[in-house]
């Protein structure tokens, strides 16, 4: 299917980005009576099932994401009871080089920080070592070609909102000291005076360990209406006097994140999606921004890309490194793959709205088993529309229009 549309529309469907995530999954075997099988044990695809098969907890989804148009496609799902970065990596590897023999080409592979990606993206050819960070790897079938790594934004954003909040503050040269404190305290001066300064901060933000996996919490944490707010809070408030620190990484985080996560031509500023034009003023702040985030201290004077908070930084710093480059490579090349990159596209939204389709399959399925994940797999990919949802174990709600083929 996938390779009649390319001879159909080859532009639209030349390059995209590899998402690869796992879902819980219930353990539980069933027969399968089309296939005379039994479906729930671990099965990576490569042969009949064993005797001595462990049961599956989890599957593993590779989502392939058009850079050009509105298109997804689930390539494929894994069972699995844990799985390694060796393992992983060569599955990735056989999705890119499958897709490069229909001429699709895999641009970019989009993961969250589990430690487990971290160990697979040293394993493909990068490096997250902060001080010496290379974010490609060579494309399998063609070493002349890079393939960019990218951790998924919200989840670095979660990763950054809980080490400020872990760590109490992060100084800077360049910017000064943050500290959650200042968010805190921002808070309460709302709170208890009925009034909020256009913000959206409430109790739970503050108190958020019972949904920190909640991505809006987060990026109404770090956002510039809390710098504003907080930049008002310091000019009529004696107590807010030294927070100048908090509105430099509130602000710098907050344009970051918007850089990350553009969905259309139409928006503005650093929502704008990278284009040639502002090319050079979108490499200059994320430059900047990469260097403070690389000297980035905790109260005790070590650097956070050293330390158990490590992962919200290399993210970051891979991330824009990665950016960079296939921006260069896709818009500044002569002639140009791409008018603009939309930082959407490499998101793993896709990835979580399509387990919000398969959860809600058939009605309402939190922990489906091996078998009622297959059958609401195959029906997506006969094109059964169902819609996504907001409730269960994600809190994504569709961004732009990119549907499943």
């Amino acid at each position: 299917m996938l390779q009649q549309k390319v001879q159909r529309d080859e532009w639209t469907y030349k390059h995209c980005s590899l998402m690869i995530d796992g879902m819980s999954i219930r353990k539980h075997i069933d027969w399968d009576a089309k296939n005379s099988q039994m479906v729930g044990f671990v099965n990576l695809g490569s042969g009949p099932v064993e005797n001595d098969a462990v049961e599956a907890r989890e599957v593993i989804v590779i989502l392939a994401v058009g850079l050009q148009g509105h298109w997804k496609v689930p390539l494929g799902y894994f069972l699995v009871d844990g799985i390694s970065a060796e393992i992983q990596s060569q599955l990735l590897l056989t999705a890119i080089s499958s897709l490069h023999q229909i001429c699709i080409r895999v641009t970019s592979i989009v993961m969250d920080g589990h430690p487990t990606n971290q160990r697979m993206a040293n394993i493909l050819g990068g490096n997250l070592n902060p001080d010496n960070t290379r974010s490609t790897f060579q494309h399998p079938s063609n070493p002349e070609l890079n393939v960019y790594i990218f951790f998924d934004a919200c989840h670095l954003l979660k990763n950054f909102r809980g080490a400020l909040h872990s760590l109490q503050q992060l100084q800077e040269e360049t910017i000064g000291t943050a500290k959650w404190s200042d968010i805190k305290r921002l808070e309460e001066l709302q709170r208890n005076e009925g009034l909020r300064a256009a913000n959206k901060l409430t109790k739970k933000h503050i108190e958020f360990t019972n949904q920190k996996m909640n991505v809006k919490l987060a990026v109404q944490v770090l956002s510039n209406s809390v710098a504003k707010s907080l930049q008002f809070a310091s000019s009529v408030c004696e107590d807010f006097g030294s927070c100048q620190g908090t509105i430099n990484l509130v602000a710098m985080v907050d344009r970051m994140f918007d850089i990350f996560n553009s969905r259309t031509p139409a928006a503005k500023g650093f929502k704008h999606p990278i284009n040639a034009r502002n090319f050079e003023s979108f490499e200059s702040f994320l430059l900047s921004t990469s260097s403070v985030l690389l000297n980035l201290k905790d109260m005790a004077g070590q650097k956070v890309c050293h330390g158990k908070r490590k992962i919200c930084i290399i993210g970051f710093l891979c991330n824009i490194q990665s950016l960079l480059g296939l921006a260069r490579e896709m818009i500044l090349s002569n002639p140009p793959a791409l008018k603009y990159l939309l930082t959407y596209k490499l998101s793993q939204d896709h990835l979580e709205l399509l387990f919000s389709v398969i959860r809600r399959y058939g009605g309402w399925n939190n922990n489906p088993s091996a078998v009622q994940f297959s059958n609401a797999y195959r029906s997506l990919l006969g094109h059964v529309g169902v819609s996504g949802t907001i409730d269960g174990n994600t809190s994504c709600v569709p961004q732009d229009i990119t549907s499943i083929l």
